[in-house]
C-alpha cells in the first residue's frame, strides 16, 4: 500500500505542475498587455528627454502633469480592465479543477491511510460555491481589480519612470525600466491565482475529509528546503482536529495529510526538527533576520501570528522581530 504522505506528496506536485502550465498562458496573455502599451511608454519616454534636453522640469510634479503620462495611465486601466476579466474566467475554471482535484486527493489519502471500507463521498458538485468567490467571500473579480493590477501596474510604472529620470536613463532604458514596472500588476494576478485556487483545493479536500466520518485529524506540511518560509515551517507537522481553522497566507502551498479515526499513525518529522538538524548556514538562509533570535531559543512557533487580513481572511504573518526582542 502506498504511504499516504507520498500520495499526498504527489497530488501537491501534480498541482505545481499545472500552475507552470497555467502561469506560462497568463504570461503570455500578459505580453499582449505589454506589447499594446509599449507605445505609450516609448512616447512618454522621448517626451521625457526632449524636455531634459531642452533645460525644461523634468521633476516628479512636472511629470505627472504632462498629457502622454495621463493618456498612459487610461491606456493601462484600460488593458488592466481587460485582463482583470480574462484572469477571472482562467482562474474560475482552474478553481473548478482544482476542487474536483482536492476531492479525489482526499478520497485517495483515506484509502493510502490503510482504510479500505466504504466512507461517505462527497459530489463535485459540492465545490461550485466555492468557483469564483476569493477567501473572504467575494468576487473573485473584485479582488482582481482591488489588488492585483491597476494600482500596482500605475505604481510599478510609475516609480520606474521617477527612477529612470534621477538616474539620467535614455529613452530606451526608460521604456524598459517602466514596461518591467508594470510587472508588478501581473506578479499580483498570479499571487491571487496561485492563493484562490491552492485555497479551493484545500477546503474540498476538507470537506471531503469532515464527510466522510472515517477522518478525526490531519497534520501540516509543508514543502520543506532552504526557500520555505519561515511561517510555513514553523507550522509544518502540526496535528490538527478536522474542522480547525487552516490558517494559511498568500502563495502558501502547505499540504495535509489524513488522519483516520481508530487506527495508528505516526507522525512524520515536524518542520522546527527538520530545521534543527540543518547547518548553521542553512539555517541562516532559511530564517534570514530571525536567525539569531532562533539561536538564542527563540522557537519558531513564537515568531508566527495569525492575522485577520481583509481581503485574505485569517493569515499567517511572521511577528515583527522588534517585538520578539522586547518580550
Amino acid at each position: 500500500m502506498p504511504d499516504v504522505v507520498n500520495v499526498m506528496e504527489e497530488f501537491n506536485t501534480a498541482l505545481s505542475v499545472r500552475e507552470s502550465q497555467q502561469w506560462l498562458e497568463m504570461g503570455g496573455q500578459w505580453k499582449k498587455v505589454q506589447e499594446t502599451l509599449q507605445l505609450y511608454i516609448g512616447r512618454l519616454a522621448d517626451e521625457i528627454d526632449a524636455r531634459r534636453t531642452a533645460g525644461m522640469a523634468v521633476n516628479s510634479s512636472a511629470l505627472y502633469k504632462l498629457d502622454r503620462y495621463k493618456d498612459l495611465l487610461k491606456q493601462v486601466k484600460d488593458e488592466a480592465r481587460s485582463y482583470e476579466t480574462y484572469a477571472s474566467r482562467v482562474i474560475s475554471g482552474e478553481q473548478s479543477a482544482y476542487g474536483e482535484i482536492g476531492i479525489e486527493a482526499a478520497q485517495a489519502g483515506i484509502r493510502a491511510a490503510g482504510y479500505t471500507a466504504q466512507f461517505n463521498r462527497i459530489n463535485t458538485r459540492a465545490i461550485q460555491d466555492m468557483v469564483g468567490i476569493t477567501g473572504d467571500g467575494g468576487p473573485l473579480f473584485d479582488l482582481l481589480k482591488k489588488r492585483a493590477l491597476a494600482p500596482d501596474m500605475v505604481s510599478g510604472l510609475t516609480n520606474a519612470m521617477i527612477e529612470a529620470v534621477s538616474l539620467g536613463y535614455n529613452p530606451v532604458e526608460t521604456a524598459g525600466l517602466m514596461a518591467r514596472g508594470l510587472n508588478q500588476g501581473l506578479s499580483k494576478a498570479l499571487t491571487i491565482a496561485r492563493t484562490e485556487q491552492i485555497r479551493v483545493y484545500r477546503q474540498a479536500s476538507f470537506d471531503q475529509y469532515a464527510a466522510s466520518g472515517v477522518v478525526d485529524q490531519w497534520q501540516r506540511f509543508a514543502a520543506k528546503s532552504e526557500r520555505t518560509c519561515l511561517v510555513c515551517l514553523a507550522l509544518d507537522g502540526q496535528i490538527q482536529k478536522v474542522g480547525t481553522l487552516f490558517a494559511s497566507h498568500p502563495n502558501c502551498r502547505c499540504y495535509v495529510v489524513p488522519i483516520i479515526s481508530g487506527m495508528p499513525y505516526s507522525p512524520r518529522q515536524s518542520g522546527q526538527d527538520w530545521l534543527a538538524n540543518k547547518p548553521a548556514e542553512f539555517q541562516q538562509k532559511v530564517l534570514g533576520g530571525y536567525y539569531n533570535l532562533y539561536k538564542n531559543g527563540t522557537p519558531l512557533e513564537k515568531m508566527v501570528n495569525v492575522v485577520e487580513d481583509p481581503t485574505w481572511g485569517p493569515t499567517l504573518r511572521a511577528v515583527p522581530m522588534k517585538d520578539l526582542v522586547t518580550e
